[in-house]
């Protein structure tokens, strides 16, 4: 064979080529197993940290110390980690395999590895909170191994293959082409997403090599498909499932995805939806497709916002409300791609509170407006100038029929009064149920025709007759009017007063009747301030606006000693001081005496518990005045008999004053508190005595201590006989009934010289002292 043959140049340049490739491929193989081999590390490494965090965590949370020491122990016995060292700011909580040679390596700012130690840490976290940085070092020696190994291997390989490269020129095309073949046939199983295929090339050089990172290759793309697969199987668990109905619009508001739940809510089904040109504003009710436009334009322009609430037709053609909130979406460079909507079915919400409003504004017996809803539409009238009249009807006799034939029966005419009311005044009439059996009416109407109608209201309801156990019961109306338009200054709450105010004017006038408001008549006049009164009692009662005073009772006999009598007040806002005649008969007519009288006894007690020691002695023992609603209370002596404890009184420094006609009105209850408080050593005065008709009748009945003289007959007793006769009667009358006698209105010095020379035991009156303040700070 010649040197310059055609043969050997191809066989030489071929073998110069082949060893010059075969030389490539071997340090090529090198640098891509290493570059491999560190990636894998790498990724091992990221796996190894996540795995330490998830392993860890747990107890270092319950700082169950022992099992971390025994983690660690095993992850160093077990695998290529070479040491393992946890601290928490800056401390050692435990170690495994540590040496202290690795201390200076773990201290510097970066740390740094050696040739076969791979130095790194992680931070244990959970929930975002740290607890400690693991220290660690992986053995790296055998990427060097692997190193050494490859390139032994390889250049055994390359030897071989010089040797044998003539036979290998011969084989190496059938060879390459059937790699090839199989290289291809994968490639088109990976093209199709098919991962079920074989590749048998145990071959190490290039081919082997491409064969081995085109395996490694679709692993990785099997596993993160698989992933991709799980994300889409979850995002559909989430978004085709969900409970309420979604929408993707893109930015030129066209749909670009809805949920399978639009087919719960609207009947629709997707396609359906999707095929809508105007979706889904053709599903929107037509009144309310404006609102969903410019909400849909704000959210178009980035807006977003929530619980909007629509009707939809749904594909039955019922009609649901439905509530939308709805959010911009953005890609990850912050891009707008539309918005998402969510929209839920809230009709049985929206059908819940329509039920509640209703209740709120109707009366459950009847039927009718509540009082609320009644002000309401009185506010609004008043707001809005109507004209209009309002009428107050309070039935007459109708406690008899709850008293007699129970409350059952009496709701039972309410109701039929109420469809003979609503029935007789027509739809342009706003009746309501005010309360009780009181019921409010607003007619559109002037006052002549408003008066006809309260009239024939009247008359309807005295037709009316109600039978229960073969009894017959009649009942009546007293009404008041009030015409709005009239009283310009009345608001609402007033213009109900003022209402209410006349209707009790028509019931003590006799019943029956009309009343018209005026703001001159003098007697509704009175009937307001009364109402008045009533809220200025509730406010004292609440923020102590009550005030006591004082007035002597001066002693005329050696054997009796002075006291005084308590006086209550009420302190106006701008510190002026009401007299009691101003608040006391409202308090009467309206049932507050009892509360008032509690209020006095209480702060009785706590004065004299907390400034007695202080006060003069005449100061120091008190009459308390008392009205009859509170001696006909069946728990006050209990609560006189608990305030008397809770401050430790001395029951005999406290003196009850009864008036004559509470005690001549009431005179069973009277006898036995009476009788109750003697025996606790308490003083009972029977005030204002010869004021009644039957005084001296009952006077032997009653176990007083002390008879007050009506000041009306004391007044005047130096210059009238007749009020001194009287006088002298009941003089004589309380000493035959061992009872001390008491003075009132000792008004000057000629009536007091008067009293003492009729040998009276005590004088109160302007004379004696003044009333003042009985606490003074």
């Amino acid at each position: 064979m010649k040197l310059n043959s055609l043969r050997y140049k191809l066989v030489l340049t071929s073998f110069l080529i082949e060893f010059i490739i075969l030389s490539l491929l071997a340090f090529n193989s090198i640098r891509l197993i290493e570059n491999h081999l560190i990636d894998q590390s790498k990724q091992h490494l990221k796996e190894m940290k996540l795995s330490l965090n998830a392993s860890l965590s747990g107890a270092l949370v319950a700082r169950d110390y022992a099992t971390v020491q025994s983690m660690l122990d095993e992850f160093t016995a077990s695998s290529r980690i070479a040491y393992m060292l946890l601290t928490k700011e800056d401390k050692v909580i435990v170690s495994s395999n540590y040496d202290t040679k690795f201390d200076k390596i773990l201290g510097s700012e970066v740390l740094q590895n050696d040739k076969s130690l791979f130095h790194t840490f992680v931070n244990i976290t959970y929930l975002g909170q740290n607890y400690g940085k693991l220290y660690f070092a992986i053995d790296t020696s055998y990427l060097e191994l692997a190193k050494r190994e490859l390139l032994t291997q390889s250049i055994i390989l390359s030897s071989i293959e010089i040797i044998l490269s003539v036979v290998l020129l011969f084989t190496m095309g059938i060879w390459l082409t059937s790699n090839l073949e199989n290289l291809t046939l994968a490639v088109k199983n990976l093209s199709s997403l098919n991962f079920d295929f074989t590749l048998n090339i145990k071959s190490k050089d290039e081919i082997g090599i491409l064969s081995q990172a085109f395996l490694s290759m679709s692993e990785k793309i099997k596993n993160q498909f698989a992933i991709i697969k799980t994300s889409n199987e979850k995002f559909k668990a989430i978004a085709d499932f969900t409970y309420s109905w979604e929408n993707w619009f893109d930015t030129t508001g066209k749909l670009k995805w809805v949920n399978p739940a639009v087919k719960r809510v609207s009947g629709y089904d997707i396609s359906e939806c999707y095929l809508m040109p105007d979706f889904p504003f053709s599903l929107v009710f037509s009144e309310d497709v404006l609102l969903v436009k410019q909400k849909h334009k704000l959210a178009l322009e980035g807006q977003s916002g929530q619980d909007v609430e629509f009707r939809v037709i749904c594909k039955d053609s019922t009609i649901i409300w439905v509530a939308m909130s709805w959010q911009s979406i953005f890609d990850d460079d912050n891009k707008p791609l539309g918005y998402r909507s969510s929209i839920r079915d809230i009709s049985l919400q929206h059908y819940v509170t329509e039920e509640l409003q209703y209740q709120a504004n109707h009366d459950p017996l009847t039927g009718l407006f509540s009082r609320y809803a009644f002000k309401n539409k009185l506010h609004q009238l008043v707001e809005d100038q109507q004209r209009a009249t309002l009428l107050y009807i309070d039935l007459d006799q109708f406690k008899i029929i709850n008293d007699t034939c129970g409350h059952t029966e009496g709701d039972t005419l309410l109701q039929e009064l109420s469809v003979i009311l609503k029935k007789r005044l027509g739809s342009d009439a706003y009746l309501s149920r005010l309360g009780g059996d009181e019921f409010g009416v607003i007619l559109y109407e002037d006052l002549e025709n408003a008066q006809r109608k309260a009239q024939k209201i009247i008359d309807i309801i005295n037709q009316k007759t109600f039978i229960f156990d073969d009894k017959s019961f009649k009942v009546g109306a007293s009404i008041g009017i009030v015409t709005i338009e009239d009283n310009p200054k009345l608001d609402a709450n007033a213009l109900l007063s003022a209402a209410d105010s006349a209707c009790n004017v028509a019931k003590e006038k006799g019943r029956n009747r009309i009343q018209i408001y005026s703001m001159d008549d003098l007697f509704l006049q009175d009937q307001m301030e009364q109402f008045g009164s009533v809220a200025k009692i509730h406010d004292a009662l609440k923020n102590d606006k009550f005030v006591l005073y004082s007035q002597k009772i001066q002693a005329l006999n050696k054997d009796c000693k002075d006291h005084s009598e308590i006086l209550i007040r009420l302190k106006n806002d701008d510190g002026t001081i009401i007299s009691p005649n101003y608040f006391i008969p409202a308090a009467e007519r309206f049932g507050l005496m009892l509360q008032i009288d509690k209020w006095v006894v209480e702060n009785c007690c706590k004065n004299l518990a907390l400034y007695g020691d202080s006060l003069p002695e005449y100061k120091k023992h008190i009459n308390i005045n008392l009205s009859g609603a509170t001696v006909g209370s069946d728990n006050f002596v209990a609560f006189i008999l608990e305030t008397f404890k809770r401050y430790s009184i001395d029951a005999s420094c406290i003196a009850f004053e009864i008036t004559e006609t509470c005690a001549i009105s009431n005179v069973k209850s009277v006898v036995a508190f009476i009788e109750t408080m003697r025996a606790l050593n308490i003083n009972i005065y029977l005030d204002d005595f010869g004021a009644g008709l039957s005084s001296f009748a009952y006077l032997r009945e009653l176990n007083a201590s002390h008879l007050k003289i009506d000041g009306l007959f004391v007044k005047d007793l130096v210059s009238n006989a007749k009020d001194l006769s009287v006088v002298q009667s009941m003089i004589e009358l309380a000493r035959l009934n061992q009872m001390r006698t008491v003075a009132e209105y000792v008004h000057n010095e000629a009536v007091f010289m008067e009293v003492k020379k009729l040998n009276i035991d005590f004088a109160q009156g302007y004379f004696i002292e003044e009333p003042t303040a009985w606490i003074v700070c």
